[in-house]
Protein backbone atom coordinates (compact mmCIF):
# COMPACT_ATOMS: atom_id res chain seq x y z
CA UNK A 1 0.00 0.00 0.00
CA UNK A 2 2.69 2.32 0.74
CA UNK A 3 4.47 1.88 -2.25
CA UNK A 4 1.37 2.05 -4.47
CA UNK A 5 0.41 5.33 -2.73
CA UNK A 6 4.13 6.77 -3.26
CA UNK A 7 4.71 5.79 -6.47
CA UNK A 8 1.21 7.59 -7.14
CA UNK A 9 2.70 10.80 -5.72
CA UNK A 10 5.96 10.80 -7.93
CA UNK A 11 3.53 10.10 -11.03
CA UNK A 12 1.33 13.18 -10.08
CA UNK A 13 4.70 15.00 -9.23
CA UNK A 14 5.80 14.46 -12.41
CA UNK A 15 2.71 15.24 -14.50
CA UNK A 16 2.51 18.28 -12.99
CA UNK A 17 6.09 19.13 -13.84
CA UNK A 18 6.28 18.03 -17.61
CA UNK A 19 2.65 18.24 -18.14
CA UNK A 20 1.40 21.58 -15.96
CA UNK A 21 -2.33 21.78 -15.76
CA UNK A 22 -4.28 24.65 -14.55
CA UNK A 23 -8.09 24.56 -12.86
CA UNK A 24 -10.45 25.31 -15.11
CA UNK A 25 -12.26 27.01 -12.39
CA UNK A 26 -9.70 29.10 -10.23
CA UNK A 27 -6.49 29.10 -13.24
CA UNK A 28 -4.45 27.53 -10.55
CA UNK A 29 -2.44 24.67 -10.58
CA UNK A 30 -4.01 20.71 -10.46
CA UNK A 31 -1.33 19.08 -8.39
CA UNK A 32 -2.63 15.82 -8.31
CA UNK A 33 -4.79 13.94 -11.59
CA UNK A 34 -7.09 12.41 -7.89
CA UNK A 35 -8.74 15.98 -8.52
CA UNK A 36 -9.32 16.01 -12.46
CA UNK A 37 -10.28 19.68 -13.67
CA UNK A 38 -9.64 21.44 -10.64
CA UNK A 39 -8.03 22.15 -8.28
CA UNK A 40 -8.23 20.76 -4.37
CA UNK A 41 -8.93 24.40 -3.65
CA UNK A 42 -11.53 24.38 -5.56
CA UNK A 43 -13.02 21.12 -4.23
CA UNK A 44 -12.85 22.40 -0.56
CA UNK A 45 -14.60 25.44 -1.92
CA UNK A 46 -17.13 23.70 -3.92
CA UNK A 47 -20.80 22.82 -2.07
CA UNK A 48 -20.73 18.87 -1.71
CA UNK A 49 -24.28 17.73 0.46
CA UNK A 50 -23.02 15.75 3.30
CA UNK A 51 -26.68 13.82 3.36
CA UNK A 52 -27.78 15.46 6.21
CA UNK A 53 -29.54 18.24 4.43
CA UNK A 54 -33.71 18.47 4.21
CA UNK A 55 -34.29 17.41 0.64
CA UNK A 56 -37.61 16.63 -1.03
CA UNK A 57 -37.78 12.91 -0.74
CA UNK A 58 -38.45 12.54 -4.64
CA UNK A 59 -36.14 14.91 -6.65
CA UNK A 60 -33.32 15.72 -4.25
CA UNK A 61 -34.00 19.52 -4.01
CA UNK A 62 -32.85 21.10 -1.13
CA UNK A 63 -36.26 22.82 0.79
CA UNK A 64 -35.84 25.09 3.50
CA UNK A 65 -36.71 24.85 6.45
CA UNK A 66 -36.47 21.96 8.45
CA UNK A 67 -40.14 20.38 8.78
CA UNK A 68 -41.43 19.45 12.08
CA UNK A 69 -42.61 15.98 12.87
CA UNK A 70 -41.67 14.54 9.45
CA UNK A 71 -39.95 11.85 8.25
CA UNK A 72 -37.57 12.27 5.23
CA UNK A 73 -40.01 10.62 3.50
CA UNK A 74 -42.94 12.59 3.83
CA UNK A 75 -40.85 15.93 2.51
CA UNK A 76 -41.97 16.96 -0.78
CA UNK A 77 -41.11 19.93 -3.10
CA UNK A 78 -44.19 19.22 -5.42
CA UNK A 79 -42.28 20.72 -8.03
CA UNK A 80 -41.40 16.78 -9.14
CA UNK A 81 -44.61 15.43 -8.82
CA UNK A 82 -45.25 15.33 -12.71
CA UNK A 83 -42.51 13.41 -13.37
CA UNK A 84 -41.93 10.18 -13.82
CA UNK A 85 -39.15 8.81 -11.51
CA UNK A 86 -38.59 7.26 -7.99
CA UNK A 87 -35.88 9.45 -7.08
CA UNK A 88 -33.19 12.12 -7.62
CA UNK A 89 -30.04 13.06 -5.67
CA UNK A 90 -27.19 14.87 -6.60
CA UNK A 91 -23.94 14.36 -4.62
CA UNK A 92 -23.63 18.82 -4.31
CA UNK A 93 -24.11 22.16 -5.83
CA UNK A 94 -23.70 22.48 -9.93
CA UNK A 95 -20.82 24.91 -8.94
CA UNK A 96 -16.84 25.30 -9.03
CA UNK A 97 -14.79 21.71 -8.99
CA UNK A 98 -17.83 20.07 -9.16
CA UNK A 99 -19.23 21.78 -12.30
CA UNK A 100 -15.94 21.46 -13.94
CA UNK A 101 -15.24 17.68 -13.47
CA UNK A 102 -18.59 16.52 -14.59
CA UNK A 103 -18.56 19.22 -17.62
CA UNK A 104 -14.79 17.27 -18.12
CA UNK A 105 -16.76 14.32 -18.90
CA UNK A 106 -18.18 15.46 -22.18
CA UNK A 107 -14.07 15.79 -23.28
CA UNK A 108 -12.62 13.26 -21.43
CA UNK A 109 -13.94 9.93 -20.95
CA UNK A 110 -12.37 9.85 -17.26
CA UNK A 111 -14.56 9.82 -14.05
CA UNK A 112 -11.58 11.47 -11.27
CA UNK A 113 -10.95 9.99 -8.10
CA UNK A 114 -12.93 13.10 -5.89
CA UNK A 115 -15.72 12.96 -8.32
CA UNK A 116 -16.29 9.32 -8.35
CA UNK A 117 -16.00 9.15 -3.98
CA UNK A 118 -18.68 11.70 -3.81
CA UNK A 119 -20.74 10.04 -6.41
CA UNK A 120 -20.27 6.42 -4.03
CA UNK A 121 -21.11 8.20 -0.98
CA UNK A 122 -24.23 9.69 -2.46
CA UNK A 123 -25.44 6.34 -4.29
CA UNK A 124 -25.03 4.91 -0.39
CA UNK A 125 -27.44 7.33 0.58
CA UNK A 126 -31.27 6.46 1.00
CA UNK A 127 -33.17 6.52 -1.16
CA UNK A 128 -30.47 5.75 -4.13
CA UNK A 129 -29.02 2.91 -1.40
CA UNK A 130 -31.97 0.44 -2.22
CA UNK A 131 -31.95 1.72 -6.06
CA UNK A 132 -31.76 -1.73 -8.50
CA UNK A 133 -30.99 0.55 -11.24
CA UNK A 134 -29.31 4.41 -12.01
CA UNK A 135 -30.02 5.63 -15.39
CA UNK A 136 -28.09 8.93 -16.90
CA UNK A 137 -30.87 11.32 -17.71
CA UNK A 138 -30.70 11.48 -21.51
CA UNK A 139 -29.50 15.00 -23.48
CA UNK A 140 -33.34 17.00 -24.22
CA UNK A 141 -33.98 16.72 -27.50
CA UNK A 142 -33.47 20.73 -28.22
CA UNK A 143 -30.09 20.88 -26.88
CA UNK A 144 -29.65 17.65 -29.08
CA UNK A 145 -30.54 19.72 -31.93
CA UNK A 146 -28.31 22.31 -30.86
CA UNK A 147 -25.21 20.46 -30.86
CA UNK A 148 -26.22 19.27 -34.39
CA UNK A 149 -26.18 15.63 -33.26
CA UNK A 150 -29.73 14.82 -34.13
CA UNK A 151 -30.50 12.34 -37.15
CA UNK A 152 -30.79 15.09 -40.17
CA UNK A 153 -33.27 12.45 -41.53
CA UNK A 154 -30.52 10.26 -43.46
CA UNK A 155 -30.13 7.01 -42.28
CA UNK A 156 -26.76 5.35 -41.16
CA UNK A 157 -26.65 3.20 -44.47
CA UNK A 158 -27.61 6.54 -46.54
CA UNK A 159 -24.57 8.05 -44.44
CA UNK A 160 -21.80 4.97 -44.97
CA UNK A 161 -22.66 5.17 -48.28
CA UNK A 162 -21.97 8.55 -49.22
CA UNK A 163 -18.44 8.25 -47.53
Amino acid sequence: MFLTQTSSFCYDALLAIVYPQACVVCGGSVESRAFGAACESCWKLTSIFSGSETVCWKCGRPVGAQVADATPEQIRCHRCDEGSFDAARACGAYEGALRACVLNLKREPHVCQELADELIKTQSRAPLNLATRIIPVPLHVSREQERGAVDSGESNDDVDDAR
